[in-house]
């Protein structure tokens, strides 16, 4: 079975929509099953992760061939066109967009709106946003998604990063959580990578003296 994550591309199932294409519910489990070419069908299943396999229904198997890592024969790749074809579609109609992914990251946007009442918006038309104060329209905040190699070596990895302004970055920054600041002055900004290693209540009284320090 298959699982399906690059074709997603940071968009995210909604069940409601599963349901009205036609998946079935088994417990927390969504099922649905389509016919593809010949005796071929697709299973489809959402379980928190999207996972596909391919069955041959004279031999309840399943047709791995089309996931190795070798050049396939005609059939073969007529068999996972048809696949793909199901699989775009349905995220195409049963899924939405999502600026970002990490779970922390979605936990700061929502204490920042449930906290000042601002949600942000995108200057640069890209999925980074901007926070800024209602009367003076001075940012306190700058959510990113950045190539970690911006603040580590090894690592060249998308990474969702906060930016706020600090009155003591020196004091704070420890190069595995809390950064300098990319794009921004290394002076008075920090950068925080929200991957969930650094606790979210020392995440929002950062936010809280950005909010203060540009007020």
């Amino acid at each position: 079975m298959k699982e399906i994550t690059k074709e997603l591309n940071k968009r995210s199932l909604i069940t409601d929509k599963l349901l009205t294409y036609g998946f079935i519910k088994d417990k927390n489990k969504y099922i649905y099953e389509q016919g593809l070419i010949d005796d071929f069908i697709i299973v489809v299943e959402y379980d928190h992760v999207l996972t596909r396999k391919v069955i041959d229904i004279n031999t309840q198997d399943e047709y791995v061939i089309i996931d190795l890592n070798t050049t396939l024969g005609s059939y073969a790749a007529k068999v996972l066109d048809k696949a793909n074809e199901v699989i775009d579609d349905i995220i195409e109609k049963c899924s939405k967009k999502e600026e970002f992914i990490s779970k922390q990251t979605q936990v700061i946007i929502n204490y920042i709106k449930n906290t000042y009442k601002d949600v942000g918006d995108h200057p640069w038309e890209d999925e980074n946003i901007v926070i800024r104060h209602k009367s003076n329209k001075k940012w306190y905040a700058l959510l990113m998604v950045v190539s970690e190699s911006k603040f580590k070596s090894d690592s060249s990895k998308e990474v969702e990063v906060l930016n706020l302004k600090s009155s003591y970055p020196k004091d704070i920054v420890d190069n595995k959580n809390i950064f300098p600041a990319y794009h921004m002055s290394k002076k008075s900004w920090i950068s925080i990578i929200l991957d969930g290693n650094l606790d979210n209540e020392i995440i929002y009284s950062l936010i809280d003296m950005s909010y203060e320090l540009t007020k």
